[in-house]
């Protein structure tokens, strides 16, 4: 059987009997457990502060502490993504979300760099093994409606996110870093309704091959090409949104510091503890901004996008988000040096939401593109656009503290914003008349 618009449908007899329309209960069942597997990836990162004082991190194991989580989760990804097609299981996603609960709720009792880096690869490679199998599955339940399914999975995904930047630092300081160690039980709850909800769905219909087969050699070329460069700007934007998160956690580290005339290289152990709790807060307040402009985005492009329009798009939110983080610099020094300090943060906290709009509204978009390029390889395609991005992609953090430590603060937003700009540009390079052909 095929849907519109030339999308196979891949669910297996069952799945097709339970889903009487695109969606359903099923689908929405994996995007809450994309929520939860969210949550603990966005709880080391809001922590970071914290971490690095109580663990006396220099800023380049801060920097690699960051970084290697993407490239641990986006390592795996396509390798899971092809093992998972060629097997057609959901099995290895569901045993991805639960190393990630376990490890991730242990990172309170890390006692030194060496053990927070081991949380991290481990957690990491959790979290990325469940996206490209999940997020295919999603997909494919939606049908017709692919697009709009993988901006849902993104927005759940985002949602965790949020919460995670938001709550973690309030957690921590109520219950303790061992307190983090209850967050295996619901977990382990997410994995079950996993089980439930996605391990019957079929990775591909029975035509798929035959109908890529059918496809002349120029356009099987053109589709991998395309695939290629979307891989590409995936791998630039997700770079610039690692580099962020470095740089937002080293701003408001120091500015924590500065608003409380507290120098950090002479500061006692409990005051750069007690520093680094309170600026773990704003530097969550950041990162959920990013989020929150990356799922509204998401969701939006999922609504509104139409097919065949997605090039255009592609290129203009880049540039826009490139604005928005070369704003930032000025926004602070504005602000803050001013006589208006109580609005550096909210000014910061809507650039960094607007940036969100600019580097990763379009992230689910792309997926649902890439796997209507390669129809017969939706968890590859996911696998690719996703962890297969991150895996370069984690030398963002590296990049931000390199650019600070050699041209200043504001000099390293100018080059992400740069960055983020090539990305838009090379856009221009997938073919119109392949998204039309698709549309």
């Amino acid at each position: 059987m095929s849907t519109l618009q030339g999308e196979p449908t891949t669910l297996s007899p069952s799945a097709a009997h339970t889903e009487s329309r695109p969606g359903g209960p099923r689908a929405w069942a994996a995007i809450a457990c994309h929520t939860v597997v969210d949550y603990f990836q966005y709880l080391i990162i809001p922590l970071m502060p914290l971490l690095a004082t109580r663990l006396d991190l220099t800023p380049g194991q801060k920097a690699a502490a960051i970084g290697i989580g993407g490239v641990a989760s986006g390592v795996v990804q396509p390798g899971i993504a092809w093992l998972s097609d060629k097997l057609n299981t959901r099995w290895l996603g569901t045993l991805g979300l639960i190393l990630a609960a376990i490890s991730t709720s242990l990172v309170g009792y890390t006692e030194n760099y060496t053990q927070l880096l081991t949380i991290q690869i481990i957690s990491s490679m959790g979290i990325g093994a469940f996206h490209p199998v999940a997020a295919a599955a999603v997909g494919q339940l939606y049908r017709s409606r692919r697009s709009l399914g993988v901006s849902l999975f993104f927005l759940g995904g985002m949602t965790g996110g949020i919460a995670g930047n938001l709550s973690a630092p309030t957690y921590v300081k109520y219950l303790g870093l061992h307190g983090l160690a209850w967050l295996i039980i619901p977990g382990l709850i997410a994995a079950a309704v996993l089980i439930a909800s996605i391990h019957s769905v079929s990775h591909r219909s029975h035509t798929a091959h035959a109908e890529h087969a059918a496809l002349s050699d120029h356009e099987r070329r053109w589709r991998w090409i395309a695939v290629g460069v979307l891989y590409i700007c995936a791998v630039i934007r997700f770079t610039v949104n690692a580099a962020l998160v470095y740089l937002f956690i080293d701003w408001c580290t120091k500015l924590t510091a500065a608003r409380d005339h507290i120098d950090l290289q002479t500061a006692t152990q409990a005051i750069q503890n007690q520093l680094g709790l309170k600026a773990s807060s704003t530097n969550g307040l950041l990162q959920a901004a990013m989020q929150i402009g990356m799922g509204s985005a998401a969701l939006a492009g999922g609504w509104l996008l139409n097919r065949g329009s997605e090039r255009r798009t592609l290129i203009i939110l880049p540039i826009f988000g490139a604005a928005t983080i070369a704003l930032m610099p000025w926004a602070e020094h504005y602000f803050e040096h001013d006589g208006a300090r109580h609005f550096t943060i909210p000014a910061i906290f809507t650039l960094a939401t607007l940036a969100g709009i600019g580097f990763g509204g379009l992230v689910p978009v792309t997926i649902a593109l890439a796997q209507r390029l390669l129809p017969h390889r939706t968890s590859l395609a996911s696998g690719l656009m996703m962890g297969g991005a991150w895996a370069v992609a984690g030398i963002g953090p590296t990049l931000g503290e390199v650019f600070t430590r050699h041209l200043g603060s504001a000099q390293a937003y100018f080059c992400v914003a740069g960055l983020l700009l090539i990305g838009g540009l090379i856009s221009t390079a997938i073919p119109g008349w392949l998204l039309r052909k698709l549309a």
